[in-house]
């Protein structure tokens, strides 16, 4: 059966194109990737709410893992002892600071301050945690006179003490109403050290790890989480989370991904317009056809609110909180989602704001302070009181760098593919399953379904014997995506067909204008032909993003990588290749070998039977992130070799695989009880 829309009437190809073109003279390709590349400054971040609880659970399933797979941190890195030294610090009234240091991974150190209630309790206290974003020197911020007397004229503070620091203003109310808070460093602020917070991170096995520091920071953040609710006297069940800007990030990452708190308020950071500018706010994958609200949303329907300022988040009453507000009202929960904007202040977690925050968790959290909450006067603390390092205790020489971290990590990982490799059936069912989110995210599947692409017949070809070659649009819905086709179509009944992905695309099929002498012998045969010329080649047009130099995932986090975008549209042609209802082949030729072997691994059980061309290619021996084939986080997952067994264990042929290509494919077929691939050496 048929699944896709005909949409244009058929025509007969101009004679003044040529048999392996589709577009006319002058005429532009309509694909839509060539216009303009995403940026995070981009402002239409939008997000439309599914029409049911139903669509939400899954789309939310979806977004969750993409986000998990973004940030590095799937599958889960192996938890290991904190360590975690707390030492004494200053007492106020209502509460006393101590400094803490605890390892959130083998050698690297979180530094931060524990603020305790000092009154007495009957029952477990809540915690909230609070990471402190982009301020000068994080947790130790301290403004100069002039920018204090500005806070207070214009009513954004109400005392000298929280215009002068307005992070510890935050951590001490919050004490002061009963909570344990815990205020901890990004890295390369204030006492996290020896690993910068910006400039790092880019090297090409690192991207192709997912390593980063969006990474390392949403796992102090988990790890935070771990030390806190293993202090005596806490509330599990009640856990809140709120940072501004930068730490306004973390706060709803964390709520995307981790199911522990109960309440979150991020700060000026969550909008429809810019996306958060720094390195640690950016990740590949990340905000892939979608954005900060949608990746708030994540959090519902546990109770959020939101605060904007006269900065990106100034619209964000009017773009992204009525769409949230429809998403809690649509499971059940209208009440757990507030925001409000003061546009009279620039980008800030002022008073006004923080007062707003303290109300929203009391109510929440159920701390049972008398409202409105209004924040109290506060005696600062010094660096010096604050820093967990000082002249008897200094940072340990252990602490690991950028590049010991680095190392220390991809040691780990690769030990656990080891562990995970397919060496028996079990674990080769297992690791496909493993990679049934991947696939989705760094592959761009699944195989696209009926409804999600259509078809635009531009015309047709007599070919010699009764053959027809048709030319069409193939044309993907949900990105505006159209992939130039020829489909030869044999004159006698259609019984097989072979989607040839090849660097010349659909002129592959041809020699001076006629079928090339395997294809002639394949329409005799009753074979059909499917060609398609990928992003970039033919007459696709080239891709817009171009890998930004300095940090390649600012262009990642919101468009795919080449490699990816080329899988999709072999995936589209597979999509169109199944539709015809006959069993479908793929053959890999030249550079579009690893691209056609990896639409394989994500196109189900669709392909019956592949030959590939890969000419020793691993993604390991990829230095450059600007390389056409260079996929973000493969390493992670095995390399070529290991993603390829995402796909069936029907036949297959490599012609010159990598040592890794071939021994996952080999050890992956034979588990489950398959013929092995076909090797060949040229």
């Amino acid at each position: 059966m048929i699944g896709f829309v005909i949409a244009a009437v058929l025509g007969t190809l101009v004679p003044s194109q040529g048999i392996d073109t589709i577009l006319a003279p002058g005429e532009t390709s309509p694909d839509s990737r060539h216009l303009r590349a995403r940026t995070l400054n981009d402002t239409d971040f939008d997000f439309s709410p599914p029409s049911n609880a139903n669509a939400w659970k899954a789309r939310s399933a979806d977004l969750r893992a993409q986000v998990q797979i973004a940030v590095g941190l799937y599958p889960w890195p192996a938890k290991n002892p904190l360590k975690a030294s707390i030492r004494p610090g200053v007492k106020r009234d209502g509460y006393e600071v101590q400094r803490v240091v605890f390892e959130s991974l083998p050698g690297h150190l979180v530094t931060g301050n524990l603020y305790l209630p000092t009154g007495s309790s009957s029952g477990l206290r809540p915690a909230v945690l609070c990471p402190h974003g982009h301020w000068t020197n994080g947790r130790f911020l301290t403004v100069d006179a002039k920018s204090r007397e500005k806070e207070l004229k214009s009513g954004a503070e109400k005392t000298p003490e929280g215009a002068q620091s307005p992070l510890q203003a935050r951590c001490a109310q919050l004490a002061r109403m009963g909570c344990v808070v815990f205020h901890h460093d990004m890295i390369g602020y204030a006492d996290s050290s020896p690993i910068e917070h910006r400039g790092g991170f880019t090297q090409a096995d690192t991207l192709l790890r997912l390593h980063g520091a969006m990474m390392l920071q949403t796992w102090n953040c988990i790890r935070a989480l771990d030390f806190l609710v293993e202090l005596p006297g806490v509330d599990p069940a009640r856990i809140g989370v709120t940072g501004a800007s930068g730490g306004g990030t973390q706060t709803f990452i964390l709520g995307a991904l981790d199911p522990r708190p109960s309440a979150v308020f991020p700060a000026v950071m969550v909008g429809t317009r810019m996306q958060g500018g720094c390195v640690c706010e950016n990740a590949p994958f990340l905000r892939v056809a979608t954005g900060n609200v949608e990746i708030a949303a994540l959090f519902a329907p546990k109770p959020m609110a939101l605060s904007g300022a006269n900065d990106w988040t100034v619209a964000i009453e009017t773009h992204g909180l009525p769409q949230l507000r429809t998403l809690y009202g649509m499971l059940g929960s209208p009440a757990n989602i507030s925001g409000k904007c003061w546009p009279e202040f620039g980008h800030n977690y002022n008073q006004v704001s923080r007062e707003s925050m303290y109300n929203w968790f009391n109510k929440h959290l159920k701390l049972g302070a008398r409202e409105p909450v209004k924040e109290q006067p506060f005696v600062l603390a010094t660096k010096d009181e604050l820093s967990v390092w000082d002249a008897e205790h200094k940072r340990p020489p252990s602490a690991l760098g950028e590049a010991e971290l680095l190392l220390a990590l991809a040691k780990a990982e690769d030990s656990d593919l080891k562990q995970r490799f397919p060496s028996d059936a079990g674990k080769a069912r297992d690791w496909k399953k493993h990679l049934e989110p991947v696939t989705k995210v760094l592959l761009g599947g699944p195989l696209p379904s009926p409804d999600s692409f259509r078809v635009e017949i531009k015309g047709t070809r007599p070919l010699p014997g009764g053959a027809v070659v048709e030319a069409k649009w193939l044309k993907r819905l949900d990105d505006g995506a159209a992939v130039p086709a020829l489909f030869l179509r044999p004159a006698k009944e259609l019984k097989t067909i072979r989607v040839v992905i090849h660097p010349m695309g659909k002129k592959a099929l041809f020699n001076n204008g006629s079928p090339t002498t395997e294809v002639a012998k394949g329409l005799a045969a009753g074979m059909g032909f499917l060609a398609v010329d990928l992003l970039g080649t033919g007459e696709s047009p080239p891709a817009k993003a171009k890998v930004d130099a300095k940090f390649p995932p600012y262009t990642w986090c919101y468009n795919r990588p080449l490699l990816t975008e080329r899988v999709r549209d072999a995936l589209l042609a597979l999509a169109h290749a199944r539709d015809q209802g006959k069993p479908v082949e793929l053959d890999g030729i030249g550079t579009m070998g690893p691209v056609a072997l990896l639409a394989r691994a994500a196109a189900g059980d669709l392909v019956s039977r592949a030959e590939v061309e890969l000419e020793g290619f691993s993604f390991s021996n990829l230095k450059d992130a600007a390389h056409p084939h260079f996929l973000p986080g493969s390493i992670r997952y095995g390399d070529l070799g290991g993603l390829a067994c995402a796909g069936p264990v029907t036949p297959l042929t490599l012609v010159k695989p990598s040592a890794n290509t071939t021994e996952w494919l080999k050890a992956y077929h034979s588990a489950l009880g398959a013929d092995s691939p076909v090797i060949k050496a040229d």
